[in-house]
């Protein structure tokens, strides 16, 4: 299934060229974009994929990512006794690990902590949760350890960042059944994603975690609507 953007880049090709959609059966949308899309304009353009990690080099090159943004510019944690340069926990072993990709480059990542007997989920262990505002029967995952490259915080990319990678969450959590993501923000993330058209809504009070005041929130899936 293609994402929002490689849709509006399939129109874009089918309107500018004529081409029959049976054309789109022989080629994926990389091959697309470099045979159709001119070069002036693909200079300028790039592609944004949100995807699971697959290999081993991607799973590394996000927790290499981690560790440059929460153990050295944040300082949220400690670096571990054996100094791979990687930040990972126990959570990581019952999550997804998801990386924003622009032009093979990894720009932003996250986790999707999946429903599990043995941990849970961070948020519901460590904050405290109003219990009116979360259904505690339906599945729910939790998204965690966020990271956006610091030449690619920019207020407009940052929007595109979070939109792409919740579209892709959502797709791959729907194949998990599962019906609400809930997670732990500072206040002003929380008024970015909600910026982003992304809307989260606190389920507790404001309280400190991982260095910081946050919120815990929620989003559901029937409450995730992109423009």
């Amino acid at each position: 299934m293609l994402s929002k953007a490689e849709n509006l880049f399939v129109n874009y090709v089918i309107l500018s060229y004529n081409i029959p959609n049976k054309s789109f059966t022989l080629f994926s949308v990389d091959e697309l974009f470099n045979i159709y899309l001119p070069i002036n304009i693909q200079k300028k353009v790039k592609l944004v994929k949100c995807s699971v990690a697959s290999t081993e080099m991607e799973r590394t090159a996000i927790l290499r990512q981690r560790y440059d943004i929460f153990v050295k510019e944040f300082g949220y944690f400690l670096p571990k006794e054996e100094d791979d340069r990687l930040e990972y926990d126990s959570y990581d072993t019952h999550s997804l690990l998801f990386g924003v990709w622009e032009d093979g480059s990894l720009i932003a990542s996250c986790r999707l902590v999946l429903p599990n007997s043995s941990l849970g989920l961070p948020t519901l262990k460590a904050m405290v949760i109003d219990a009116k505002k979360i259904q505690r029967d339906q599945p729910t995952a939790e998204i965690s350890r966020i990271t956006i490259a610091p030449e690619h915080r920019v207020f407009r990319k940052t929007i595109k960042i979070l939109q792409t990678m919740q579209e892709e969450i959502n797709r791959v959590a729907s194949e998990y059944g599962i019906e609400q993501f809930i997670g732990a923000v500072e206040p002003s993330f929380l008024r970015l994603l909600n910026c982003s058209k992304l809307s989260y809504q606190p389920i507790g009070p404001l309280q400190y975690l991982i260095g910081a005041e946050r919120y815990p929130v929620i989003l559901t899936h029937k409450n995730f609507t992109l423009p």
